[in-house]
């Protein structure tokens, strides 16, 4: 081959010499070009997924604020006298129990939670006592008070988080204790309904996400999100991966024909852990780059 080429530059003419050199040099500038153009965007677009990353850590450090602030009422019903005597006299079927004060004070507790739909509370017997509700029998997924209630006996000292499928609303029940004996005894249960858009404006306002992306909580295996279209798919592709392996906290995975880029972030309320997933649409994140 190198013969053929020394060949044909020797018996060619000068305009067919020139002409070659001419083209070797333009094709070496042009891979050379294209090489360090290749570089540039693999490291501009290390620079741009390692900085959303950190958005990301910082949007689940945000959602789980929420979490535990929505936890924290627990702390202050707990606190509350008024709550904690007007339970006691609840379970007692004493005269002196005082619904009226108790709603009161419970609206006093919610008041700066803008996210409660209701707070409910049941006493020792599951009675309902005071709190918004239109129907007991289907509170929340086809279930009773009762039967949520019933979900903390089994683990009375953590609450419960319940979620719908798509991110909209969730529960969050725990038992009540009466703080006032050193035996802790169980006096009753709350129930928080909570309006869990807030994922959503925290996504909408993180800079980060298009209406293309989405949200992946999991807990105890079980998967929620802002987009149930491939469902199937990405969920496979979590349960699939092994995380604890990888050398960064990112993959990338097809959902529906789309190439996203995919985080997985850890998130701890009060009470218990999940784990958060970012899919953000990689094209769009390469516009940046080009």
């Amino acid at each position: 081959m190198r013969k053929k080429i020394l060949n044909y530059y020797e018996n060619a003419s000068y305009y067919k010499k020139l002409k070659f050199l001419i083209d070797m040099v333009l094709t070496a500038v042009t891979l050379l070009v294209l090489s360090i153009g290749i570089i540039c965007v693999e490291m501009i677009s290390k620079e741009i997924y390692e900085r959303n990353q950190e958005k990301l850590f910082m949007m689940t450090s945000n959602i789980e604020e929420k979490f535990k602030s929505v936890e924290g009422v627990i702390t202050e019903i707990h606190q509350n006298k008024n709550i904690q005597d007007n339970l006691t006299y609840s379970n007692q079927k004493s005269e002196n129990l005082n619904l009226t004060s108790m709603r009161r004070e419970l609206n006093w507790l919610s008041a700066d939670q803008k996210y409660f739909e209701s707070l409910i509370i049941l006493n020792q017997r599951d009675e309902y006592m005071v709190g918004t509700i239109y129907d007991k029998s289907d509170f929340f997924q086809n279930m009773s008070l009762e039967e949520i209630a019933a979900l903390v006996k089994a683990k009375p000292r953590h609450g419960v988080w319940m979620f719908d499928r798509d991110l909209n609303e969730a529960i969050y029940v725990h038992s009540i204790y009466n703080t006032r004996d050193n035996q802790m005894k169980n006096i009753g249960t709350a129930i928080i309904k909570v309006n869990i858009s807030f994922i959503q404006e925290i996504l909408d306002n993180s800079g980060v996400f298009t209406d293309a992306d989405f949200f992946v909580l999991e807990m105890d295996g079980q998967y929620f999100s802002t987009n149930l279209s491939g469902y199937r798919s990405y969920v496979n592709f979590i349960e699939n991966i092994n995380w604890k392996g990888q050398k960064k906290s990112y993959s990338f995975h097809n959902v529906n024909n789309h190439y996203y880029y995919v985080l997985e972030s850890n998130m701890e309320s009060n009470s218990r852990e999940f784990k958060c997933y970012y899919f953000l649409l990689n094209k769009q994140m390469i516009k940046k780059v080009v």
